[in-house]
């Protein structure tokens, strides 16, 4: 009888030990889903910057040439 009990507890451990075991395994993929949404999200903001930077040294750049056109006389009453 003895043996039955030890066993029974045993059995149990073993099944509260697998639950965890299997919630750890859960929020670890939960875990790297959300690193990788980070990353993904990381990236697309740097990705942003690189263009709003490319499109502020286009827009100063055009800027530049009107006022140079501008400043020959060229263009007359215009306004960026």
């Amino acid at each position: 009888m003895e043996r039955n009990d030890c066993q029974q507890r045993l059995e149990m451990e073993l099944q509260k030990l697998r639950k965890e075991n299997r919630q750890i395994r859960q929020n670890t993929v939960t875990c790297e889903v959300y690193r990788q949404m980070m990353a993904y999200r990381d990236a697309g903001i740097v990705r942003l910057k690189v263009e709003r930077d490319k499109a502020e040294a286009e827009r100063t750049a055009l800027l530049e040439k009107l006022q140079e056109l501008e400043r020959w006389g060229i263009l007359r009453n215009s306004s960026p």
